[in-house]
């Protein structure tokens, strides 16, 4: 069984990979995730408020699929340097 730890101090930190969709939907309204083409689209046009975790925190769905058509040397080349 996987325990799930939940820290409300991690949108000040960085990122956060979720993998429960209970703490998720606690965070987020499921129509307010956007997918990696979406969040990659928001370059030139980042919005002011965030949908996520009271305006602190935007979810991307769908990294998980970019990693598993990639080998594991790609996929650490494409975290570091491209994500």
């Amino acid at each position: 069984m996987v325990r799930t730890r939940f820290n409300h101090n991690w949108p000040k930190r960085g990122f956060a990979i979720l993998w429960d969709t209970t703490v998720l939907g606690r965070l987020v309204h499921p129509h307010k995730v956007v997918s990696l083409r979406e969040f990659f689209g928001m370059v030139d046009n980042w919005p002011d408020e965030l949908p996520a975790a009271g305006g602190d925190a935007l979810v991307v769905a769908g990294m998980e699929g970019c990693l598993d058509v990639l080998n594991s040397e790609d996929a650490q080349t494409w975290l570091a340097g491209d994500l």
